[in-house]
This record gives structure tokens, C-alpha cells and sequence, in this order.
């Protein structure tokens, strides 16, 4: 009886015993799950930070890469938001008949005295379009005493191309923006200073203020 009851205690002992073993195994196990499972969560979350931040990045470099082509381009097209000249061409096409005089002073036909002469004279026939010498804005739009109907037109880099011996009807006024090619009125006979001379457009350039050979600031496209 002693023996039995020895054995029994010596079992339940026994049970008792492996009953704490698993209880401690099982309760460790879990930790070392969790663990992992966290320590797997950081890397792929490391690894998905690291790839939005690449991205993110290359983005931003082609956006900037975008926006500087733009930028060039704009450039290219107005050539004067850099201070660069612009492409200009001839508002008409025809001879020129009276040239720019450099200072030098020359005989007036119409009034009969010396005097510079501060643009050319392009031969053409009354109402001929005349068209603007390069992208701009039009600064001035009068009727001058000796000039006639003048046309002023400001390019940006200190440049100014100015027609004068227009029709009184104009197409343009003080404000407008133009483009290289834009008809901003036709050839008339309303400037008293060149009235004994062939129907003709009087076209005068100016850089920095003064006056400038107008052949010589453009590519002379008609």
C-alpha cells in the first residue's frame, strides 16, 4: 500500500513536473516568434522607406530636368529673357532706298538740309503689310509732326524696332503683345520729313536708346 501510494506520488510528481517544463518552453517559444516577426516587419518597412525615398528622388530629378528644358526653350524662343537678342527679320520686303547714316549727315531730299539719317527706307507700294521685326511688346502708337504714323515696339533687351510712314489705320495698339511675322499696319505717305521720296516704309532700330543700323541687328528674313 505504502509502495503504491509512493509510486502514485512519485507520478503525479513526475506529471507535475513535465507540466512546467512545457509551460515554460511554450512560454518562450512565443517570444522568440514575435520577435522575429517584428525584427521582419522593421527590415520591410526599412526596405520600403528606402524605395519611396529612391523614387522620390528620381521624381523630383526629372521634374527639375522638365522644368530647365522648359526653361531653355523659352528662352530659345523669345531670346530676351537673358538679355539675348532676339531673331528679327524685315517688316517688308523691298529695296532699300535711302540706308541708315551712321551719324553722318546727309542731304535731305524733302526739307533740303544735312542731317542724320537714323534708319533705312524700304521701298514699297501704299497699304503693302508691314509686319513686326520680332516678338515684342508696343510701347507707342502716334502720329508724329514729321514721321507720320509711327509704331514702337520694345523686344526686351534693351531693344526697340520703330516704323514710321504707316497708315493712319493701324492694327495695333499701346499694350499689345506681337509676334515675329504679326502685320501691325501697311505702308502710307503721312511722314512730311520723307514725302518728295518713293511710297516707301521708314524702319528705325534702337539698343540702349541709341540708334543702331537696323541690317545689322537681324538675319534680313523677309
Amino acid at each position: 500500500m505504502d509502495k503504491t501510494l509512493g509510486n502514485i506520488t512519485q507520478e503525479n510528481q513526475n506529471y507535475l513536473s513535465d507540466q512546467n517544463t512545457n509551460s515554460t518552453t511554450s512560454s518562450l517559444f512565443p517570444d522568440l516568434e514575435e520577435a522575429g516577426e517584428i525584427v521582419s516587419s522593421v527590415e520591410k518597412n526599412e526596405s520600403s522607406q528606402s524605395a519611396s525615398s529612391s523614387s522620390n528622388q528620381s521624381s523630383s530629378q526629372a521634374q527639375q530636368s522638365d522644368s530647365s528644358k522648359q526653361s531653355e526653350t523659352s528662352k530659345k524662343d523669345t531670346g530676351s529673357s537673358t538679355g539675348e537678342k532676339p531673331l528679327f527679320m524685315l517688316p517688308v520686303t523691298g529695296d532699300v532706298i535711302k540706308e541708315y547714316s551712321n551719324n553722318e549727315l546727309v542731304k535731305s531730299e524733302t526739307l533740303g538740309d544735312w542731317r542724320t539719317h537714323d534708319g533705312v527706307d524700304i521701298k514699297g507700294k501704299e497699304g503693302t503689310q508691314v509686319k513686326a521685326a520680332a516678338n515684342g511688346t508696343v510701347s507707342e502708337v502716334t502720329e508724329d509732326a514729321m514721321w507720320g504714323m509711327m509704331v514702337v515696339i520694345d523686344h526686351g533687351g534693351n531693344m526697340q524696332s520703330i516704323y514710321c510712314n504707316l497708315n493712319k489705320a493701324v492694327n495695333v495698339k499701346k499694350g499689345d503683345k506681337v509676334e515675329l511675322g504679326t502685320i501691325i499696319g501697311s505702308i502710307g505717305n503721312t511722314a512730311l520729313a520723307e514725302v518728295a521720296l518713293q511710297p516707301h516704309l521708314h524702319f528705325a532700330m534702337k539698343e540702349n536708346g541709341k540708334y543702331v543700323d537696323p541690317l545689322k541687328c537681324m538675319d534680313k528674313v523677309s
